[in-house]
Formats: C-alpha cells, structure tokens, sequence
C-alpha cells in the first residue's frame, strides 16, 4: 500500500535524470535506495516514518551514488506537446488533459508537413476534425506565437516553392 508521496530522483552531480517527465519514484521505493546504498537523501518530507525503531522522513528528493546517462532528446509524444503547449487547444485554447489530447499537423501532412515538433501541435478532438487537411490560414491559425512564428515559416517557405 502506499502513501502517495513521490520522490525527485537526481544523477550523481545532482541533476535531473529527465525532464519530461521529472524522474520521480515512490516514496517507499526510494527508502529502499537508501538503504541499500544506492542513493542519498537529498531533502526530506515534514511527514516523519511511523516505525518504532527509527526517527527518519520520507525523502522527497534524492540523489544516485552512480551516475546515470541523461537523455539528450526529449521524445515527441503527446506528454511533450500536451507540456510544450500549456495543455490548451492550439486553436481555440480549450483546456485539454492528457487522456484527450489529439496531435495536428499544421501543415497537413498530405501537403509535405512532418512529423516534427515544428509541426505538431496539441489540439482538441472537434477542432481537429474541423481542420481536417486545411493549411494553417484564417481559423486554423495556431494562436500561440511560437506556433504561429512557426507557421509562418512554413507559409512563407511554401509561397516560394510555388512561384519559383
């Protein structure tokens, strides 16, 4: 059974191991860590362990003996976006969760956009279905301004394919 607090696990020169999402672990299983030496506290919770035997709290943050390799690319996936975007519809900044996030290409990908974190962006299911294979104009313009600088690019680069 566990409590539901979570501990922040750090490398060994006490950076995250990942950013999306944090390292995090159970506050049970990192107890474990530490006593098999594995780890060291790093910051503790105010709620103390309820053995007889020992005065300790539960860890909130800890930190590996060893070093752990880092992932250098944060994975494209819909946690990423759903993060990246503030969790809100890229067109009509509807609040979306995670269970319902749905991915659009803002260049369709049947007129040569990619599967890329340029050109992906977190939308809600009807705004989706609404855009279907529409370019980026008018409505279906993303209203976040990294979005839309992206777009632009995007626009501009395909203006120039056309009359060239």
């Amino acid at each position: 059974m566990s409590i539901g607090l979570r501990t922040l696990v750090l490398n060994a020169d006490y950076h995250p191991i990942s950013l999306f999402p944090l390292h995090t672990i159970p506050v049970e299983d990192a107890v474990t860590r530490l006593f098999n030496g594995t780890c060291q506290m790093v910051f503790e919770h105010d709620r103390k362990i309820l053995t007889p035997s020992l005065d300790m709290r539960w860890p909130s943050v800890i930190a590996r003996i060893d070093t752990k390799r880092v992932k250098e690319r944060v994975k494209l996936g819909a946690e990423g976006l759903y993060y990246r975007d503030h969790g809100l519809c890229a067109y009509c900044e509807t609040p979306l969760t995670l269970k319902c996030i749905t991915f659009d290409h803002v260049v369709p990908k049947s007129k040569g956009g990619g599967y890329t974190w340029d050109n992906l962006v977190s939308a809600c299911s009807t705004c989706n279905l609404l855009k279907g294979d529409s370019m980026p104009v008018g409505r279906w313009k993303p209203r976040s301004s990294l979005t839309s600088l992206l777009t632009m690019i995007c626009l501009q680069s395909e203006r120039s394919f056309r009359f060239r």
